[in-house]
């Protein structure tokens, strides 16, 4: 007979973004276990257009033509027991439509409002890691897109993440 101790580490909840669920206006899918902030120049679904684990990633986006200023972002976030964890494991790419240019947005993960991460040029970023060392208890782990600059711009501005985790430190 196995004991089981009851203590489990720490885990994202639907961290590949394979869980769906049809959203309104119009039906996409959206991550279920991530709650969003929204901003109206901006959207968010689950896509198959780049992943790397799973058939889908989470992609937060802004709207091409839509007036932006410094500082407005798009964001999922879930509260996650960080207690004994050491290092948070992610992919995530960064390009733009139709241009494939990345600019005047950074995409970044941040832990209770802190980025531990973050990126403003296109690309893929495979196997990327930050220290969550230290921690413990329950911490918001937040995947956002925010505009750096003023403009209405013509792109639209992607960031995708995907195959998120949590290691033991």
């Amino acid at each position: 007979v196995l004991g089981w101790s009851g203590v489990c580490g720490a885990q994202f909840l639907n961290s590949s973004f394979e869980a769906t669920f049809d959203g309104l206006p119009h039906p996409r899918v959206l991550p279920s276990y991530w709650p969003h902030v929204d901003d109206p120049s901006f959207n968010s679904y689950c896509t198959d257009i780049w992943q790397t684990d799973g058939a889908y990633s989470a992609c937060l986006f802004s709207l091409g033509g839509k007036t932006l200023g410094p500082g407005r972002y798009q964001s999922f976030y879930q509260f996650v027991d960080l207690t004994g964890m050491g290092v948070i494991g992610f992919d995530a790419m960064l390009t733009a439509n139709p241009s494939g240019v990345f600019a005047h947005f950074e995409a970044s993960l941040l832990v209770d409002d802190v980025p531990l991460w973050s990126e403003t040029v296109e690309g893929e970023y495979l196997n990327q890691e930050v220290s969550i060392a230290g921690l413990s208890d329950w911490h918001m782990v937040e995947l956002r897109l925010t505009a750096l600059d003023s403009g209405t711009f013509t792109d639209s501005y992607w960031v995708c993440w995907d195959n998120l985790s949590v290691f033991e430190g």
